[in-house]
């Protein structure tokens, strides 16, 4: 997942007068979205293993 090219987005335009104010800004960024950044890329492996599994039970008691 891009997460970097979301961020450099979301500063895109900032100024900071420190590495630590950018730092800081950086962090409160992906405190906020760090939830809804990766909650649907989560969703898809559980859904495509979930599949997987399935798959595999269904082929083995098709063998039985």
């Amino acid at each position: 997942y891009d997460a970097l090219g979301l961020l450099r987005g979301a500063v895109s335009g900032r100024h900071f007068t420190s590495d630590q104010q950018g730092k800081e800004a950086a962090r409160a960024w992906l405190v906020t979205k760090a939830k809804t950044l990766f909650s649907e890329d989560i969703q898809k492996r559980v859904s495509l293993r979930t599949k997987c599994v399935e798959t595999c039970v269904r082929k083995n008691d098709a063998t039985l």
